[in-house]
């Protein structure tokens, strides 16, 4: 089953295009290994960043370290997509290293949670797109998306330790609001176990793993909603635009 989606921009121009009502099984089977690039990417940026304050000797500030794992996140995804390896994504750049990008034709998003739930929406650029208000792939301007925009959420324990990631298809969000509705918001399993339940992707993975380790020095440097009605106050600041 289809559904018309209406896109638009920010210059209001709108286009209606026929894609699939969103579904989390269909959604994450074409995200898989995306996915787990970007967690692989995550927890290896956490420790990163967590290492930074240690060489100091000076306790963890939490906005310095979420900054820190932002920027090694998409270095890292940047330098294995500059080595051609098999998945189909591309990082874009936004100020103070936020986390965007296209990945099999449909639009990406890598936000941090806010107090344990969704992110915040700090701007009326970010309301747009988690409201499925874009009309462009990101960075294109002739190309349509072959689906709706997703979010993936990630996360830090008390000791500064990567939580489960989640995916989220939000349907309407609102500046400071928040995303008040979506068509999914799942928490997703460790690497290991999708690679072991879809053995069509290990392949796959298994020559990312190959080619990264050859080529990437490793010294260099839903369904219910969490968090619902969140404001712009409280003990976190908001992902950059």
């Amino acid at each position: 089953m289809t559904r018309k989606q209406e896109f638009g921009g920010p210059d209001d121009f709108a286009n209606k295009i026929s894609i699939h009502a969103p579904s989390f099984e269909r959604d994450f089977a074409e995200l898989a290994s995306f996915y787990i690039q970007l967690y692989g990417t995550l927890e290896e940026s956490v420790p990163l960043a967590k290492k930074y304050f240690d060489d100091l000797n000076t306790p963890v500030e939490v906005y310095t370290l979420y900054q820190l794992i932002r920027f090694n996140t998409k270095r890292l995804l940047k330098q294995k997509r500059d080595m051609e390896l098999k998945d189909d994504y591309e990082m874009g750049d936004l100020s103070n290293n936020g986390l965007v990008g296209t990945c099999r034709g449909r639009n990406v998003r890598i936000l941090k949670a806010y107090n344990g739930g969704l992110p915040l929406v700090s701007s009326e650029d970010k309301a747009r797109y988690l409201s499925q208000q874009l009309t462009f792939i990101i960075g294109e301007s002739m190309r349509l998306p072959t689906g709706f925009n997703v979010v993936f959420v990630w996360d830090l324990s008390d000791r500064y330790e990567l939580k489960p990631v989640r995916m989220c298809c939000p349907k309407r969000a609102e500046r400071y609001r928040g995303i008040l509705s979506a068509y999914y918001n799942e928490e997703l399993p460790h690497p290991a176990e999708i690679i072991k339940a879809m053995p069509e992707i290990a392949d796959e993975i298994r020559d990312i793993e190959i080619r990264a380790k050859e080529g990437i020095d490793d010294n260099e440097n839903i369904h219910n909603i969490r968090g619902e009605n969140q404001t712009s106050q409280g003990t976190e600041q908001p992902d950059s635009e």
